[in-house]
């Protein structure tokens, strides 16, 4: 609850990089120390440029880690899919980092597994062959 009471605020702007460099070098300069931003091509959409601004709060391994402790999860395997530099963070406090193969290099490079791309449904095959290793849950006793 207390997590939901702060201002928390992603902006994203999707452009050309040429028209976001310069927004982003503006937004860097006089807001670095509260916001982190992200300028990439869309993977998925070759020529245009996100720009992603945002409080240093709403960042993913934030948000995971803000989750994993009120929802009493913080002694479980973290694993967790990236494709883009916004998720190297979110690599950084994972069991396992795993990086679908059409990523950029830099998250290839960090990724603890490499597995196929996003066209392929990859992270759906990785989960469901893992999820049909996990153990069988413990069975509660009836009172």
């Amino acid at each position: 609850r207390e997590a939901l009471r702060e201002q928390v605020v992603c902006l994203t702007c999707i452009g050309t990089a040429e028209a976001l460099e310069d927004l982003a070098g503006t937004i860097q300069a006089k807001y670095s120390s509260e916001v982190e931003i992200h300028l990439f091509e869309n993977l998925y959409s070759p020529g245009w440029f996100w720009l992603t601004v945002h409080d240093k709060k709403a960042s993913k391994d934030q948000a995971i880690r803000i989750l994993m402790e009120t929802r009493g999860l913080s002694d479980f395997d973290l694993v967790v899919f990236g494709d883009q530099t916004n998720d190297l963070k979110m690599f950084q406090i994972a069991t396992t980092a795993v990086a679908v193969a059409n990523a950029v290099p830099t998250v290839l490079e960090k990724a603890g597994k490499v597995i196929g791309t996003n066209e392929q449904d990859s992270v759906v095959k990785f989960v469901k062959a893992h999820w049909s290793q996990r153990p069988a849950p413990r069975q509660t006793p009836a009172i």
